[in-house]
């Protein structure tokens, strides 16, 4: 059978238990500590992911930047290169346009020459 014990002294008098007691508020306060440790561990912990997250879309985003600036290094050289073909072609065109005066002034002027003058 169990023995039920019950102690009528004031609280003063009654011995005190052996052992580690704590305070209702203090309890409550390392509980509120506990819990915000644990939200900025998580918030912490959180922020390094998405870091990382942003570290690769960086380095992403520096390997697509250097491929196109071969491209556009590639296309301003094509675009010179355009350039100096199209300047050529209308100096030929220009030619071309003017070779039938030119041929008909030194036919005209063969023409008005005497024979045997030569000019220089």
């Amino acid at each position: 059978m169990a023995r039920i014990e019950i102690n009528l002294l004031p609280r003063e008098l009654r011995r005190k238990r052996k052992g580690i007691t704590l305070d209702k508020n203090l309890t409550l306060v390392a509980g509120l500590v506990g819990i915000l440790a644990v939200l900025i561990l998580t918030a912490s912990i959180l922020q390094t992911i998405k870091l990382k997250g942003l570290d690769e879309k960086i380095a992403e985003a520096q390997i697509k930047v250097n491929q196109l600036k071969q491209k556009i290094e590639l296309v301003d050289a094509l675009t010179d290169l355009k350039d100096k073909v199209l300047k050529r072609m209308s100096a030929i065109e220009t030619l071309d346009k003017n070779r039938a005066v030119w041929v008909r002034v030194l036919e005209d002027l063969s023409k008005r020459v005497p024979d045997y003058l030569w000019l220089s």
